[in-house]
């Protein structure tokens, strides 16, 4: 017979305690969930406590920034700070607005002092801690360098500190690292740059050359910049050609540096200027012709138009610039002329005006006709001229019509021009009724007797050719006087008679203005010569000239009056 086991039997043969027990994995697991729920609590009190503490640290910040007065300065900074999580970067921010406001000019919009000099210095110091601290938290960071060198820079820059000079690398050695660190900023490299060129006479010639570097590639990417550190440049070159180095190569850059020289009354240097800045104005204006066109081919009716009548307004008023004018009309979308007033539009037509005297073309007719539906204010003489040479002939009857004073020297023009091209077309009898209704002071000029020249031509009468070809030749001079100048505009302008070929002019100027000018002299709508002035003085301006009609022009470029005086051919 089998025993049968007892249950103490039986709870003698389990294991002793309880690790084969189904509750011990569930009790391990738990034990585990509040050891993970104590790290998150005390990671949630730690962040708690950092949130805090850096709150703490953005209200210090935006305290510290409002302390110094540069919460209005920059409100945008003030932001940045309360939006900012990494603290580091938040230190950068402040230190920033503090560089910044230094180097900013030292009055606010209504024209009082921003921070004195001592408050400045304060900031710059705090500016210089907070950059350091950023810097140990951010080895890498050229932001940071750059604001250690600025401050320090800025700091005994005001102080008029000699370590500025004598311990130089304590704020270069930052700057540098700032430079090369970002290659694609031209931040630091303005920063150092305007720091070599305060300390300028003491640079070595290898640092002399590395400022160059910097200003040429700060210069290039930063308006503001050539703005504050191109005065300052131009008076630290050695000469012209090195100061001209740096400048980039756009139109914007070059009406600056012509301002400078021209307050500074360097006027041959602002001559200089003008020229390169023609050149970069050549290249803007292929640049906007080609935007223009490729506007009006997208649909874009409007950018293109708008572009058309800039370049009609900025190309200045000579041969050079006649095509990209052509081009420009060729391009205009169809529509909304004359909506704008241009004054270049009416400046364009007065000058073509002007030429036609001599017997130069230089804009095609329908360009003329394009000019006039765009033109409006343009006087009624100087209309019916436009018209007479965009061919156009009902509109020049029209004016002419709308006309009570045609007797007047001011239509002489105008009815000079339609004579000859009468007398030229056969129409004598027309050609002579131009004539009679001359004012009697342009009966007997040049242009009156070349009417009555071809007209005899026409007819075939010798005798009356004869003697208009001898007074026309009685015009023909070598020297002409001060009086002789037309300044019924604003630029002065010489109708002459050359008796013989010559190399070029001497200009006397009488006055070229209270402070000096630079001028562009103009011959036959050519520029062929820009000078600097000065009053009583004669020039010499080289260039070729044939017997005959010429119209010469003066600009001043300044756009000072000046006073000119004779004028003598050089054989």
């Amino acid at each position: 017979m089998t025993a049968i086991p007892s249950q103490a039997s039986e709870s003698s043969s389990q294991p002793k305690g309880d690790e084969t027990s189904p509750v011990a994995p569930w009790r391990r697991l738990v034990s585990l969930r509040w050891w993970v729920l104590l790290g998150c609590l005390v990671l949630i009190v730690w962040q708690v406590v950092e949130l805090r503490a850096w709150d703490s640290n953005r209200h210090q910040l935006n305290r510290l920034l409002q302390d110094y007065g540069l919460e209005d300065f920059n409100q945008t900074a003030l932001r940045r700070i309360s939006r900012e999580r990494a603290p580091h970067q938040a230190k950068l921010i402040a230190a920033r607005t503090i560089v910044h406001q230094v180097m900013s000019p030292d009055l606010d919009a209504r024209g009082m002092p921003i921070l004195p000099k001592e408050r400045q210095i304060e900031a710059l110091e705090t500016a210089e801690g907070l950059a350091r601290q950023a810097l140990a938290e951010e080895s890498e960071s050229w932001q940071a360098s750059m604001l250690v060198g600025a401050s320090i820079y800025l700091r005994r820059s005001l102080m008029a500190d000699r370590r500025l000079i004598t311990e130089p690398e304590s704020w270069e050695e930052p700057l540098l690292r700032a430079v090369d660190a970002a290659a694609s900023k031209t931040e630091p490299r303005r920063i150092l740059a305007a720091a070599y060129l305060e300390t300028w006479p003491y640079l070595s010639a290898e640092k002399k050359d590395l400022t160059r570097q910097l200003l040429q590639q700060v210069f290039r990417h930063d308006e503001q910049a050539l703005r504050r550190l191109a005065p300052v440049w131009l008076q630290l070159a050695d000469n012209e050609e090195e100061a001209l180095s740096v400048v980039p190569d756009n139109v914007l850059a070059w009406q600056l540096i012509k301002y400078l020289y021209g307050r500074s009354l360097d006027w041959g240097a602002y001559a200089s200027a003008h020229r390169r800045f023609l050149d970069a104005l050549d290249n803007q204006l292929t640049a906007n012709l080609d935007e223009a066109e490729k506007r009006r081919k997208l649909g874009d009716e409007a950018g293109s138009r708008e572009l058309c009548l800039q370049i009609v307004q900025q190309a200045p008023r000579q041969m050079r610039f006649v095509p990209y004018v052509v081009r420009a009309l060729e391009i205009y979308p169809p529509g909304l002329q004359g909506l704008r007033p241009n004054e270049g539009v009416l400046e364009w037509l007065r000058w073509a005006v002007a030429l036609d005297a001599v017997e130069v073309s230089p804009l095609p007719a329908k360009t003329i006709d394009d000019l006039m539906t765009m033109a409006s204010g343009l006087e009624t003489s100087v209309a019916a001229h436009a018209a007479l040479l965009a061919n156009n002939v009902y509109s020049m009857r029209l004016l002419e019509r709308q006309s009570a004073h045609k007797h007047t020297l001011e239509w002489s023009a105008f009815l000079l021009a339609k004579g000859r091209r009468l007398a030229e077309s056969g129409a004598i009898d027309e050609a002579q009724k131009a004539l009679d209704d001359l004012n009697l002071a342009a009966h007997n000029t040049y242009r009156a007797w070349q009417v009555r020249a071809l007209m005899a031509e026409q007819q075939e009468e010798s005798t009356a050719l004869a003697v208009a070809e001898t007074e026309m030749q009685s015009f023909a001079d070598r020297r002409w006087g001060a009086l002789a100048w037309d300044l019924s505009q604003r630029s002065p302008k010489l109708f002459f008679v050359s008796a013989v070929a010559a190399r070029g002019v001497r200009l006397e100027v009488i006055e070229p203005g209270p402070r000096g000018d630079a001028i562009s002299v103009l011959v036959d709508g050519t520029e062929v010569a820009v000078q600097a002035m000065a009053g009583g003085e004669h020039y010499d301006l080289m260039f070729d000239i044939e017997p005959g009609p010429h119209l010469l022009q003066v600009v001043s470029l300044s756009g000072q009056p000046t006073a000119l005086g004779s004028v003598e051919l050089i054989d």
